[in-house]
């Protein structure tokens, strides 16, 4: 998936060929360490699924030739988009960074005022310590949040006076 935002020649059914293709090593695995009591390491695993990904997709790079033309302005289209820089005025409209912030730091305080509550529970000073620092450290966030999110009242004199 990531290598197709970078080659742009690749037929949208390879996805599956390369899939598949990934698969093999991850079967192989199982089967090495589930029958033959010879499990792999996660790294050893990984390396191997992207060296068969990697070789999977440079298979089927030639095979673009036989993309429909629908499919390669589907395509086209698709890395055009993604390479036009984001209008934030004539797509989003207004910003609502704050009113998100507002509802996240609510429930954030909300959050860590409950954490607050597994102090009750019978633990050790050393465990009862990092409750504190967890769910101080959420609240604190949440009301610096809260805070962040509350409406800016702009000094505008009014219409009538004078702006003396």
């Amino acid at each position: 998936m990531l290598m197709g935002l970078w080659i742009k020649r690749i037929p949208f059914w390879s996805y599956f060929v390369i899939f598949g293709a990934c698969m093999i090593p991850s079967l192989i695995s199982f089967y090495d360490g589930y029958f033959n009591d010879n499990p792999w390491t996660i790294q050893h695993r990984a390396m191997w699924i992207f060296i068969t990904g990697v070789a999977a997709t440079i298979a089927c790079v030639p095979m673009w030739k036989w993309a429909g033309k629908k499919q390669r302005e589907h395509i086209d289209e698709f890395f055009e988009t993604m390479k036009t820089p984001v209008d934030f005025e004539a797509e989003i409209g207004e910003g609502t960074d704050r009113a998100q912030a507002k509802l996240i730091g609510t429930s954030a305080t909300i959050l860590g005022a409950s954490m607050f509550l597994l102090l009750l529970i019978p633990n050790p000073l050393v465990d009862r310590m990092w409750i504190f620092a967890v769910a101080g450290s959420v609240t604190i966030v949440g009301v610096l949040l809260a805070i962040y999110g509350r409406p800016v009242k702009l000094l505008h004199p009014e219409e009538g006076e004078s702006k003396n």
